[in-house]
């Protein structure tokens, strides 16, 4: 990115959207990390009461879900966890969710850090929700939002810790639907 657009974006945070939302609640429900979420049971969202209540909620680093996305997001965690890989990846007794990673980067003089979806040995998952899992969509997504940029860096980072040799890293993409 441009050092003017890197600017903007630190000065003026991104507004939360449906689909953050429903992915840190799939985080919660279906890896058993990240922020923890309130269904918010009402019909309509735009009345001033339902706004103040959802911005409490976002104020206390809690996620609001509308019933559906709530009971969307229940579905996707059970399914994820029937798939045969995602099944092993995300088992607690082999990994653990959202390591932290902090290093110092001897070549650059930087520091550098990662979040880890989560490791299971050798091996790093990131977990993905998404429209559409095809390989073309995911494809387009990896290209928007810079997702390619995280393999080179959590392998850096499990390496550069001593967490293991040669680590691999792979996306776990699900559909919301």
């Amino acid at each position: 990115k441009a050092p003017a657009r890197f600017r903007y974006e630190r000065d003026h945070p991104r507004t939360t959207t449906k689909a953050c939302d429903v992915g840190h609640a799939a985080h919660r429900m279906g890896l058993g990390a990240g922020p923890d979420y309130v269904r918010v049971d009402r019909e309509r969202w735009d009345t001033k009461a339902v706004k103040a209540e959802v911005a409490d909620i976002r104020a206390s680093g809690k996620v609001p879900l509308k019933p559906g996305d709530h009971s969307a997001v229940r579905a996707m965690a059970a399914a994820i966890l029937t798939h045969p890989l995602a099944r092993v990846l995300f088992d607690p007794d082999g990994g653990a969710p959202e390591q932290t990673l902090i290093w110092h980067d001897d070549a650059t003089g930087v520091w550098r850090r990662a979040m880890l979806d989560w490791r299971r040995g050798r091996v790093v998952a990131d977990y993905k929700t998404a429209d559409s899992a095809s390989p073309a969509a995911f494809a387009r997504s990896v290209a928007n939002f810079g997702y390619h940029q995280q393999d080179a860096w959590y392998r850096d980072g499990v390496t550069e810790l001593g967490l293991a040799d040669e680590p691999a890293f792979v996306f776990v993409v699900q559909e919301k639907d």
